[in-house]
């Protein structure tokens, strides 16, 4: 997809999301102050919310979309990490104003003038909420655009308030008016939980967080898929919203030359890119003949699986070098699923190598590598 072809779906997606913000929370301001609602007051300001967060999407993608420079030399994707951190700040803003405003209303209850009109928009923006975050997740799985999945997650925040704010007027229906000020209340809080998440999830992003499973397992599936790929391992994916730089291991039979060898990892890289993505190839030989290599795997398979599935990932890159005094070192890497004490990695490294010792004959030097947590 091209960029223009990607700047289009944002900016679609931003105009139409801040016409039916402007309109809706316009609406259910008025409809709040006439009718003495605090509650539908308070969900017409979630509405404008998300119709700033619709403008920071326009303004955040045109500048995150600008072509990399000398000084940033990955482009400027993760300027949409910052518009959302702006945009997350606002919403918690608002949020603590209506908890203020609630706390207030809820010592000085008043009655709420219920109308027509004011339970129609309110069951309005529930559909058409409802309709803009469907609309919203389209665009972003066509566009890739993180940004369009947040405005999404915001249009369904509103329309679930909505429906909070309905049962508040039902109740008030009733003559149970504190209960617009709890329901206020709530809105609030809906609010804060939105902005705070917003940043949790900006912060991690900027920290450089973990691929989905599903992204690392369309890797492996692309690798896999050429012929002569035997394994993948130690990938790292990097990315800067539009621009994904991927590494990775290939295993290849170490019988094959290094011209075929290299052709496969071209073939693997041309596929990513044709994904979207910038790949860097290493390539491991591998040898599943050897009778020593498969003794090593077959060992540490059933001790891992017996003892340690719950702790390590995998193990891979078993390397044999004979020595002089017909001893063989061995080396191999484990990839752990998160961090571990270093007592539990001593402790793991320790009864494999005496296991190895105990099972096979003439071995000399093991060394364990522990694979950093960026690596899946």
């Amino acid at each position: 997809m091209n960029l223009e072809t990607t700047k289009g779906y944002a900016y679609q997606e931003g105009i139409v999301s801040c016409i039916f913000n402007f309109l809706l929370g316009g609406g259910k301001i008025v409809f709040g102050f006439l009718s003495g609602s605090i509650s539908v007051v308070a969900d017409g300001f979630h509405s404008l919310s998300d119709m700033l967060s619709s403008l920071v999407v326009i303004f955040g993608v045109k500048l995150a979309l600008k072509p990399a420079d000398k000084e940033h030399p990955f482009g400027h994707g993760r300027l949409t990490s910052i518009a959302n951190f702006i945009m997350a700040v606002m919403l918690i803003f608002i949020g603590f104003e209506f908890l203020k405003t609630s706390v207030s209303s809820f010592f000085n209850a008043h009655k709420v003038m219920l109308s027509i009109g004011l339970f129609a928009i309110t069951i309005f923006s529930i559909i058409s909420k409802e309709v803009l975050a469907r609309y919203s997740m389209y665009l972003y799985k066509k566009s890739n655009i993180e940004m369009l999945k947040t405005d999404a997650y915001h249009h369904r925040s509103d329309s679930l308030s909505s429906v909070v704010v309905l049962a508040g007027l039902i109740g008030s229906y009733y003559n149970m008016y504190i209960l617009d000020s709890i329901i206020g209340f709530v809105i609030g809080v809906l609010i804060i939980r939105d902005g705070v998440g917003i940043i949790r999830k900006e912060i991690s992003r900027l920290l450089g967080y973990r691929p989905c499973k599903a992204e690392i397992e369309k890797i492996i599936s692309i690798a896999t898929s050429v012929e002569g790929v035997k394994g993948v391992h130690s990938i790292i994916i990097n990315s800067y919203e539009l621009t994904k730089i991927v590494s990775f291991h290939i295993e290849v039979d170490s019988k094959m030359s290094f011209e075929d060898a290299h052709m496969i990892s071209d073939i693997v890289e041309d596929i990513l890119r044709a994904e979207g993505y910038y790949p860097t190839i290493h390539i491991d030989p591998l040898d599943d003949k050897d009778f020593l290599i498969s003794e090593i795997k077959k060992i540490v398979e059933e001790k891992i699986s017996s003892n340690y599935s719950d702790l390590v990932k995998s193990f891979h890159s078993i390397k044999i070098k004979r020595e002089r005094t017909r001893k063989n070192s061995i080396s191999f890497t484990i990839s752990f699923n998160d961090s571990v004490k270093k007592e539990t990695e001593t402790k793991i490294k320790t009864e494999l190598k005496e296991l190895l010792n105990s099972k096979l004959k003439n071995i000399g030097n093991i060394e364990i590598e522990i694979e950093p947590l960026f690596f899946y």
